[in-house]
């Protein structure tokens, strides 16, 4: 014998109460989880290691600055896309990640990673070569060798 909820009743306007909020419960949730994976895809990341060549430890006081950098046109300064500075990193290989704005990349364009050694305000090492992200195939870790600044 199946018994049957009367939802006019007392009972029966609590257990619908009870699915009404279950269901609100529900549809919240599932808007959490969108809306927090949207926010996750609309970040990038660019992992690598920075090293150099010179056989001397860096002084405890260094710091490593790594730069995500758009290219301008000829003769024009790159534009500075996210900077990321990691205080007293140790020795190398000094792996570092860089997290961007996947909506402030202008995918019409170029974009290079730059890393600089810092002592204070003063540059002891920095990258010598473009190192070219985020078009076209680049290496994942992005290795970058820096070289003595003059």
């Amino acid at each position: 014998m199946r018994a049957r909820i009367n939802f006019t009743s007392g009972i029966g306007s609590l257990v619908r109460a009870l699915l009404l909020s279950l269901l609100i419960g529900c549809l919240a949730l599932l808007a959490g989880c969108a809306g927090a994976a949207a926010g996750r895809s609309q970040e990038g990341v660019l992992r690598g290691n920075v090293t150099y060549l010179q056989r001397i430890p860096l002084p405890p006081d260094a710091d490593l600055v790594v730069q995500l950098r758009q290219l301008s046109a000829p003769g024009e300064p790159p534009r500075l896309v996210v900077e990321r500075r990691f205080e007293s990193p140790g020795q190398v290989p000094i792996a570092f990640e860089l997290r961007y704005d996947l909506r402030g990349i202008d995918t019409t364009r170029r974009h290079e990673l730059a890393a600089l050694i810092l002592r204070g305000e003063r540059t002891l090492l920095m990258s010598g070569s473009a190192y070219p992200v985020l078009s076209g195939r680049y290496p994942d870790p992005v290795e970058i060798v820096l070289r003595p600044s003059r």
